[in-house]
Order: structure tokens, then sequence, then C-alpha cells
């Protein structure tokens, strides 16, 4: 309720405002945002959740990668919105134990804005030896690794539709009422710089921060790989008469819905990754895309089954039906195995 007033004084004195600009305030705002007063993820399962196994490929990957092409150099793992740290944990516990030359010469750098999150992760970080760090933004510098899971689809969006041939913009008013305006110059040039449009009479996400944050990686990072693992498309299909409503959606208490002026700060807001736009904002910065796949074929393709034989060995029978299940989850075509894809994208 705090939240919902602060955001409405806000609208008596604007009028109207943008609806990336209450998405922002409703996930973000520092004291009453979601993401600011959930160190965990409540109200949605991710990856990370289903099993460890999850964490291990990432950390049988990234080791390969890193010693294939940086042999006895300092390298880093930057992870973006990596929430309480569960994963950066995993991933610097299997490297700790399995690749002690490359432990020594690594850093992990978690990117987080949100106190209670960043607060967690450096509780994680005291096991590590100096090895985790937390921030709020991405170092000037990479040379390795920089990679997210599910951290593109909940990035600020602003919603259009097209009516009649011509975009019309959804903004937000004091009654929490939707009004439509004709879309802004921006956002008519981020439309004609992507070269995909909305169907008529279906709504679609502008993701400005995606685009934002591909600048900002294909001008850190020197040499090295992006990895990104979301559910998702490419903006041909996300565009399709197949989704009139666009893709935003709201997750509270793990059920969805597309009230998003109801339990204002205390349920989260996404929308499918558009592939398209990282794609081609990371050609500009000298990001050469080298595969666009299910989490299905990428798993199955970078050490899954190493892993598993792996943890089949230590575990009892209760814990490797567990883990039989947490497979059918990751890889099955009707699960995050179909549903998530993983963009993998190389600067040499």
């Amino acid at each position: 309720m705090k939240l919902e007033n602060f955001i409405r004084g806000i609208l008596r004195k604007k009028g109207l405002i943008p609806f990336s600009a209450f998405m922002s305030l409703a996930l973000y705002h520092e004291k009453w945002g979601y993401y600011s007063k959930n160190p965990g993820t409540e109200d949605y399962y991710t990856n990370v959740d289903v099993h460890p196994i999850f964490s291990e490929i990432l950390a049988r990957f990234f080791a390969e990668t890193l010693k294939k092409n940086f042999a006895g150099e300092s390298v880093s793992i930057v992870e973006l919105g990596p929430g309480p740290g569960k994963l950066a944990g995993n991933i610097l516990s299997w490297i700790e134990q399995n690749e002690t030359e490359l432990f020594q010469r690594l850093k992990y750098v978690a990117v987080e804005k949100s106190a209670a999150r960043k607060s967690a992760i450096l509780e994680k970080a005291k096991k590590f030896q100096g090895r985790l760090t937390a921030q709020n933004n991405l170092p000037a510098s990479v040379t390795g690794v920089i990679f997210s899971n599910e951290f593109f689809d909940a990035l600020p969006f602003e919603r259009v539709r097209m009516k009649g041939g011509k975009l019309k913009e959804i903004w937000v008013d004091e009654n929490f009422s939707e009004v439509e305006q004709d879309a802004r110059e921006p956002i008519l040039k981020f439309f004609e710089w992507l070269g995909e449009y909305p169907q008529e009479g279906c709504e679609a996400e502008v993701p400005w921060s995606s685009k934002e944050w591909m600048t900002k990686i294909g001008r850190c990072l020197r040499k090295g790989i992006v990895l990104t693992i979301d559910y998702g498309y490419e903006a041909r299909e996300l565009f399709s008469e197949l989704r009139p409503s666009g893709t935003a959606l709201c997750h509270f208490r793990h059920s969805t819905n597309r009230d998003f002026y109801q339990n204002i700060g205390e349920q989260d807001i996404t929308a499918h990754a558009n592939f398209s736009v990282l794609i081609k904002e990371g050609e500009k910065w000298g990001l050469s895309s080298e595969k666009l796949v299910s989490q299905s074929r990428f798993v199955l393709d970078h050490g899954f089954e190493d892993a598993v034989r792996s943890l089949e060995q230590t575990q009892d029978i209760k814990m490797r039906l567990k883990l039989s299940s947490a497979i059918k989850t990751l890889v099955h075509p009707e699960g995050m195995g179909g549903t998530f894809k993983a963009l993998l994208q190389k600067k040499a």
C-alpha cells in the first residue's frame, strides 16, 4: 500500500507516466519495490531452484571455456541479476573443488542493485577467499564470461498496440487506468531499427533496457563469451498474431495474471526476452552470435551426461529419483527445456 500511494502521488503530479516508469517503481523502488523486498524468488521457480545439476552444467561449461581460451590469465565470470547468489555459490563451489588452478585466477562478479539481495551474496562470499564480489554495475573491463539466467525478462519495458496501422503507446493515469497515446519518436525509431512490427490489433513490448544492457555488455567485454538463458523468442515470433496481448505477465504466489496494477510491489512483472534485440545490438559491439538454441539442446551439448554420471555416483536412491525428476524439468521440450532458450555470443 505504501508503494501504491507513493506512485499515486507521482501520477497526481504528472498526470500520466509510461508503463516502463510504473514497472520500474513497482519492481525496483529502493525501499518498497518487489525485488528490493524479496531476497529470494518467492513467486516463481527458476532453473536454479529445480536442482544443483543446472549450476554444475554451467560451471563445467564456463571452466572449459576459460581454460581453453585464457590459459594462465586472470579471468572473470560476471553474472547479471544473480538474486541472492544461489547460482553464484554453486558455480564457485564446483570450480573450487574441481578446477583449483582456475579458481585461483578467477574473479566472480555479481551485478545486483537490490541491497537485500546484495547482502545475501556478500554473506556467501565469505567462504570464497575474496573470489566473489557484488556491485551495482558492470565492471569497466571484462575478460572471460558475462552471463545471465532470467535477467532480461524482468527489465522494464514499454507496451504498445498496433491500431489502424499506427503504433499506440500505453501510459498509466492516476486511477491506474491505461491510456493510449501516439507512440513517441524513439519508439517508432526502435521498431524501424529492429525491422519487425506487431501485427494489426496486437500488443507488444518495447525492451528499451535490454538494448541498453547489451550496449553496456558490448562495451565492457574485451574478449570472451556472453551467455543468456531466458524464456523468449526472436522478434518475428514474439510479434505473431498468436500473441495478441503480447507476453507481459505478473507472477504472484506461483500463479500468473495480467493485473499489473494489483498487488503493487508484491508481484513480479515480466515479459519474454526479445532475442533479436540482443543479437542485433550485440553485433554492433563485435559480439558474433554462435548459437541460439533451446535450453534442452544447450545442456545436452555442454556436459550434461558427465554431470549426471558424477551426481549418480555420490547420491542415494532418494536423491537419484529427485535428480531424475529434475532432468525431465530442465531438458524435456514441454518443460523448461523447451520454454527457455540459450543465446551464446562471442567476442574474439
